[in-house]
């Protein structure tokens, strides 16, 4: 019995997802998620070789990350130079999904900073960090832009049928914040504004020299 339910659980979410993987929506929603698909450009996942996502990030000078996923997670570790130093050594030269795998493993070193909110603003650290890169993903590359600004007015929708905060998740009502920074830094771009150039420091909480602690899923 308990099979069957575990069945039916996963063919319901399933067939819900399948139903939202158009690139657009009866809404007229633009939808994007895997690479490879319609709008993979706004996937933090790719990659454009010819087009690094380049921040400008003290002590390191300019760094030219291969994708947004590669620099997100890059920040989780940016508390401890030496940690950062590896994540470096042993990410960039190699897919997102690396970069991903290496956070994860590393989960409790995460800084502890990372789920706070910044004095003054709403959104969590780690939000006003993916914003900075996508800001620089699509404001440094002409193709890119173009396409962000193609969107007009409509909503844009991480249709994750995983992730319930970047995206929509399993049931369709998550968060989709990524979305949401994507439509931000549309309406910045169209009015001509620039944004940030770079991260804000995180808030003034300790961090022993040991490494972060995790408050919540590092996947995230």
């Amino acid at each position: 019995m308990r099979l069957v339910c575990k069945l039916w659980f996963f063919f319901f979410h399933l067939i819900n997802y399948l139903g939202r993987m158009s690139s657009t929506d009866n809404t007229g929603d633009v939808l994007f998620y895997h690479v490879g698909a319609a709008y993979e450009e706004f996937s933090n996942f790719y990659y454009d070789k010819d087009n690094p996502v380049s921040l400008r990030i003290p002590p390191y000078g300019e760094l030219r990350f291969p994708t947004a996923e590669h620099g997100y997670h890059f920040f989780k570790f940016k508390y401890d130079e030496k940690l950062a130093d590896q994540y470096l050594d042993e990410t960039l030269r190699n897919g997102p999904r690396v970069a991903l795998d290496w956070a994860t493993k590393h989960n409790s070193r995460v800084d502890r900073r990372w789920h706070k909110r910044i004095d003054g603003r709403t959104d969590e650290y780690k939000v006003e960090v993916m914003k900075i890169l996508v800001r620089a993903k699509f404001s440094k590359n002409q193709k890119l832009k173009k396409l962000l600004l193609s969107t007009g007015n409509r909503r844009i929708v991480e249709n994750s049928p995983i992730d319930d905060f970047w995206g929509l998740g399993p049931n369709g009502d998550g968060t989709n914040k990524l979305g949401m920074i994507l439509m931000e830094i549309r309406e910045e771009l169209r009015e001509g504004k620039t944004g940030p150039p770079e991260p804000p420091p995180p808030p003034q909480t300790q961090v022993s020299k040991t490494g972060g602690t995790r408050e919540k899923p590092a996947q995230s």
